[in-house]
């Protein structure tokens, strides 16, 4: 072989493999979507999917659940959503279950797809992958079972995909239905509602964050962003939208995202881990004209959801003693937000019929001032010495007159009356000073 030779067999060993992968992209690629359905989940998918995957006992081993096509669509949605942002089909046949997925790919010329279909069936008794299709690709059925084994591998998705196949006893297609028996062994830690748990707390978490969102957006930048605006209508859709039993959940979750949004990651080592906020234009919110005053009173009713209204209570009366040896001095206005915010937090997660019961109120609030009093008479600014000398220390008569005048306060707004006459437990009042 001459050097023209060897030179046309290394220039086919370069280009050869470089055009036919561009004939493949080429072929996978499409400039229209598939597929445009998204499956946004609310409240009531999230209790529905948890109460669903619990499964009905059959025999200590055995269970069986039945997943509707809506069922399927919104765990397909998200775990496809695992690997990179997806809109989804599933439709269910009298012999299979027909899957069509659209991903947009990044392109910094033009938008381009990638559209997938396969069709889910039994084959001689086991499920089989067929007819899948990668654009204008057709994958023959063992490439096709091989590239959906590894794309779980890859997407972290394997802990799932063994408990759907290694579990299985059985399963039949019924309608627009999907019936599954599966197995459960003795000491199993982990159930199929198990794995969804976090998933759907996390979507929970979304589900709010989006509304907050979409809050935000219809906001006039030229009036002040009233702290109620934010919360009222979150309760409203928790009210709506969730079930008496996900109220203690659903009102911890709102909290969460709300004082995130109010006080950024000021809280963050004292909470548990804060989910992402969708990206936002942030306006200050404010009670009675001042923003500090609605920082204080979510901080404290979301540290009291987290962990308890006496570590709440310590840490707020710390602030305003160790404030009192700086520059703004302690302040009992300060100290009271951080007691209304303790008081809304204790009724929000005391119970479900305590958390629905402040949803209802929260439903109809329309002012801030239905569970914040106005406490700007309070005395405040006051150095240590002046804080000393009028009220002594924090377990000092003056100084408990003023907690239980502030505490009266807040328990004679008919809000909280409203709440206190439908059996709310712990209504006596909050701890004082640093007990």
């Amino acid at each position: 072989m001459g050097v023209l030779g060897v030179l046309r067999a290394l220039l086919t060993l370069v280009v050869l493999p470089v055009a036919v992968s561009a004939v493949i992209v080429w072929l996978a690629l499409s400039d229209r979507p598939q597929v445009q359905t998204r499956w946004p989940l609310n409240p009531l998918d999230i209790e529905r999917a948890q109460q669903v995957f619990q499964g009905r006992v059959v025999t200590p081993y055995i269970r069986t659940v039945t997943l509707s096509q809506r069922d399927l669509n919104l765990v397909l949605y998200y775990l496809s959503n695992q690997i990179l942002p997806a809109a989804t089909r599933l439709r269910i046949t009298p012999a299979s279950v027909l899957i069509d997925m659209t991903m947009t790919l990044p392109n910094r010329y033009e938008v381009c797809y990638l559209n997938i279909s396969v069709e889910v069936g039994k084959a001689f008794g086991r499920t089989r992958l067929s007819n899948m299709r990668i654009g204008r690709l057709q994958i023959a059925d063992e490439l096709a079972e091989l590239m959906f084994r590894t794309a779980v591998k890859w997407a972290h998705l394997k802990q799932h995909f063994l408990l759907f196949t290694g579990q299985i006893l059985d399963y039949e297609l019924a309608g627009d239905e999907l019936h599954l028996a599966y197995k459960t062994e003795p000491g199993q830690q982990q159930m199929p509602a198990d794995l969804l748990a976090a998933p759907l707390d996390q979507q929970r978490s979304l589900f709010y964050q989006q509304q907050l969102a979409d809050i935000i957006e219809r906001h006039d930048p030229e009036w002040l962003l009233s702290l109620v605006d934010l919360l009222q209508p979150l309760f409203k859709t928790a009210l709506a939208q969730s079930s008496p039993e996900q109220a203690v959940e659903e009102n911890r979750i709102i909290l969460y995202t709300v004082n995130e949004y109010v006080n950024g990651h000021d809280l963050l080592p004292l909470l548990p881990p804060a989910s992402r906020l969708p990206s936002m234009r942030v306006y200050p919110a404010y009670i009675y004209k001042r923003q500090d005053l609605a920082r204080h009173f979510m901080a404290s009713a979301t540290m009291t959801v987290s962990s308890g209204e006496h570590l709440a209570n310590l840490l707020g009366l710390e602030k305003e003693l160790r404030d009192a040896q700086g520059d703004s001095g302690f302040s009992f206005i300060d100290l009271a937000i951080n007691r209304a915010g303790m008081r809304f937090g204790q009724i929000a997660v005391a119970s479900p019929a305590s958390a629905r019961a402040l949803q209802q109120q929260m439903a109809t609030a329309h002012s801030y001032q239905a569970f914040i009093p106005d406490f700007l008479d309070l005395p405040e600014q006051l150095t240590g010495r002046a804080l000393k000398k009028q009220f002594g220390y924090v377990y000092s008569p003056p100084y408990q007159q003023m907690l239980d005048k502030i505490d009266r306060r807040i328990h004679q707004l008919p809000f909280y009356q409203a709440l206190l006459s439908s059996h709310q437990p712990g209504a006596a009042g909050l701890s004082g000073g640093a007990k």
